[in-house]
């Protein structure tokens, strides 16, 4: 039972391991269930290692960052390999047209930021921060309401005035 406990509770990387094994394999059975006739599939992994967390099982940090990257490696990696051999040829399908579109989008953006950051005078590196979305929303609240309050809006009105453009869209 103590050899049980050490290898689900007490963090190394066979505990790791052994736990992310596990929630994968278990969200990749229960995801082949149909409810209804809908099957959701690997969606399934997310709930079980949510269920997982919920029961108290963890891993250890450093074990944890890795396995995000390389989740992210071998998500981008197979990601290369399903699209890859059909990039070449979308450019003489219309994809020129459209990467122009996405880098006009993203021009036109930066203008836009660099704008309205000059307009409202939010330092530069807030503004870069509002565009690459680094900029977390509190803190983007924050900044906001230093600006909007001397317009004479109240804090209380201030995340519907954020929100409502996108609410309403």
């Amino acid at each position: 039972m103590d050899f049980l406990n050490s290898i689900l509770f007490e963090h190394s990387a066979l505990q790791a391991t052994i736990i992310i094994s596990v929630v994968i394999a278990l969200g990749r059975a229960l995801g082949k269930l149909r409810f209804a006739g809908v099957s959701l599939g690997v969606t399934f992994v997310f709930f079980v290692g949510i269920l997982a967390g919920h029961l108290g099982f963890s891993i250890d940090n450093q074990m944890l960052l890795f396995a995000e990257s390389f989740g992210l490696v071998l998500f981008v990696y197979e990601l290369g390999l399903q699209v890859g051999p059909g990039f070449i040829s979308s450019f003489q399908h219309g994809g020129m047209r459209l990467n122009l579109l996405g880098i006009g989008v993203i021009v036109l953006g930066t203008i836009t930021a660099l704008l309205l950051g000059w307009t409202m005078g939010v330092p530069l590196q807030d503004v870069s921060g509002i565009l690459c979305e680094l900029l977390p929303i509190p803190r983007l609240l924050q900044l906001l309401s230093r600006r909007w309050c001397r317009w004479g809006m109240t804090q209380a009105e201030l995340p519907w005035a954020v929100l409502s453009p996108i609410l309403w869209a």
